[in-house]
């Protein structure tokens, strides 16, 4: 018995030296690889060794350590961009420089909160929603002066601001936080693919433009389609692991809204996990149709990676809640099918990456990181799915060729076209 007594005043002594940044990031470990649902707060007292009080007395309930995980890295982000001077330029890259900063900072937070983000209450959200159109709106008055000293061409500032910081901060699914070293020159090469695109800077940009007859067959391959009993358990599940999560969803749950037994389910389907192999496959079955559409017909190279940015748009506009189980609840793959869902997204990347190459060899497109361009451009429209609502008065059509634009263009004024010139690419 004094054993046990000796040890509980050692867990006590521990437990009063311990900080709240010390809480987080014990709770942010559990939450990214149990998930937020499956760590309760016992798991996470017990790894931080100190009582269940002791953690009620630093946080007042489990959410409240996931939101201070976004108070942590989005706090320093308003800092950064509250006292910026200089010109639109040397201010947007100072942004850019700060939010790279803050990723090798909090890359990992930011990666816990993203995917777990729909677990907080409405209350918060309001907050957290409100605490970031403040700093997007720092981002859109960059832009807007940028304008107005003939230093930018932003047809939408707003939008270009979401796209923007969409595209940095989805950098959180592929910048490595542990080469510190490596910071600065992933800011450099993204202010440069944000300023500039991937086009020469020295040249009047492309013209974005598909075919009505281009622009309809990327949209019918982006489109879900299907009626069967399998169809109707995966559209279930997508909208309850997208709004719930993964682990709090059950089989019954799915059932019931797709509308038949729980029996009849597992007819079609062995385990919850496959459910969520399928939406995954599903998903990126539909973009690797898109990319093989543009790869097989005969276009210039800027067109052929307008209609890749493009046909995602479509896909992710028409499959946002599909989408966000793709990113957020990849941890709960089974290990025997994670290696499918991995080499459907690599070669996704390989074929975006091949007419990059292609590009940069013939010499319609600026050598760059093409690595870093190709994840930037990708991620800044993915992460539109956490934004875009159908109906909010843009058309996919538009928003697709605003994202393909700014991958091309960048925002940095071009010189401009010679009236009845036209450069062959």
């Amino acid at each position: 018995m004094r054993a046990e007594e000796l040890a509980a005043a050692s867990t006590r002594k521990r437990g009063a030296r311990i900080s709240r940044r010390d809480v987080l990031s014990v709770a942010r470990d559990l939450f990214e690889r149990q998930g937020y649902e499956g760590t309760t707060t016992d798991d996470i007292a017990a790894a931080a060794r100190i009582t269940k009080r002791s953690l009620y007395r630093h946080f007042g309930s489990k959410e409240q350590l996931l939101y201070e995980l976004h108070d942590g890295f989005l706090g320093d982000l308003l800092t950064a961009v509250e006292n910026l001077s200089g010109s639109p330029e040397e201010r947007l890259r100072s942004v850019v420089g700060a939010h790279i900063g803050n990723l090798r900072e909090h890359g990992r937070d930011v990666k816990v909160f993203y995917e777990e983000v729909k677990h907080i209450g409405s209350a918060r959200q309001g907050d957290l929603l409100r605490r970031q159109q403040e700093y997007e709106r720092a981002v859109v008055e960059i832009l807007r002066d940028g304008v107005e000293t003939g230093d930018f061409t932003v047809a939408d500032p707003k939008l270009a601001a979401k796209a923007i910081l969409g595209g940095l901060t989805d950098c959180y699914r592929w910048f490595d936080t542990s080469d510190t070293g490596n910071a600065g020159a992933i800011a450099d090469e993204l202010n440069r693919l944000i300023l500039h695109g991937v086009e020469p800077p020295n040249q009047p940009g492309t013209p974005v433009r598909l075919t009505p007859r281009l622009a309809s067959a990327l949209q019918e391959r982006a489109t879900t389609a299907g009626e069967s009993p399998v169809d109707r358990i995966v559209t279930a599940a997508t909208h309850l692991f997208s709004t719930r999560g993964y682990h709090s969803t059950t089989t019954q749950q799915i059932a019931d809204r797709a509308g038949i037994t729980k029996g009849a389910l597992y007819y079609h389907v062995k385990y919850k996990e496959e459910i969520l192999v399928q939406i995954m496959r599903n998903l990126l079955d539909r973009y690797l149709s898109i990319l093989d559409l543009g790869r097989t017909l005969d276009l210039p190279v800027p067109q052929r990676i307008a209609s890749y940015i493009i046909g995602q748009t479509y896909a992710i506009s028409l499959d946002r809640e599909a989408v966000a189980v793709l990113i957020e609840e990849q941890k709960y793959l089974p290990d025997d099918m994670a290696p499918e869902i991995d080499e459907k997204e690599r070669f996704a990347y390989s074929v975006f990456q091949q007419s990059l190459v292609e590009g940069t060899t013939s010499g319609v497109l600026d050598p760059v990181d093409l690595r870093v361009a190709n994840l930037f451009m990708t991620g800044m429209v993915t992460f539109a799915y956490r934004w875009y609502q159908p109906g909010d008065g843009l058309d996919v059509s538009d928003l697709g060729v605003r994202f393909a634009e700014l991958a091309l263009h960048g925002v940095r004024t071009r010189p401009k076209r010679r009236q009845g010139s036209s450069r062959k690419r």
